[in-house]
């Protein structure tokens, strides 16, 4: 990194898949841009699946790797063996900015699990939020469509939280 880059964290639900769609296809561009750009970026996948197969491709670009949080995929019904912690991660990364990519893959989303931490943790920290995907409006068409009162009560649950995590950041 340069001297005028930015130290950078970036955390998502898996490592990008650059090679399975579109959404991580950008996730991948965004890390390779930031890089070029000469920030030093680290990158958390909150689960670790596939990291053998898309570690060495991060690391290789000059990223710090962190996979599968054990603290938080305890939460989801994932039981694992803890290799790190986030108050490490952050007190060592001393980051000016974190990206959490959002979306609901596994109940809790990543800004909603990471984001009261963060803040507690690391104040000075901006953070930023993307979502490739908002769910809210997404889940109010196909509750129009279908009438169906499960598909309202979803559609306005996700659409609260993700109003109160664009709030938050």
């Amino acid at each position: 990194p340069s001297a005028k880059g930015l130290r950078i964290l970036v955390i998502h639900e898996i490592l990008p898949r650059y090679d399975r769609s579109g959404s991580e296809q950008r996730h991948w561009q965004l890390l390779r841009t930031l890089r070029s750009q000469g920030h030093a970026v680290t990158y958390i996948a909150r689960n670790g699946q596939d990291s053998e197969r898309y570690r060495s491709t991060l690391e290789e670009l000059g990223i710090t790797v962190y996979a599968h949080d054990a603290e938080r995929l305890r939460s989801l019904g994932i039981d694992a063996r803890s290799q790190w912690r986030l108050e490490e991660v952050l007190e060592d990364g001393k980051f000016d900015v974190v990206f959490l990519l959002h979306w609901f893959w596994s109940g809790i989303s990543v800004p909603e699990h990471y984001l009261t931490d963060i803040r507690r943790l690391s104040p000075h920290t901006r953070v930023i939020v993307l979502a490739d995907d908002p769910h809210g409006p997404r889940e109010l068409t196909l509750a129009e469509l279908s009438g169906q009162l499960g598909d309202w009560e979803r559609a306005k649950d996700y659409e609260q939280r993700e109003i109160e995590v664009y709030r938050q950041a």
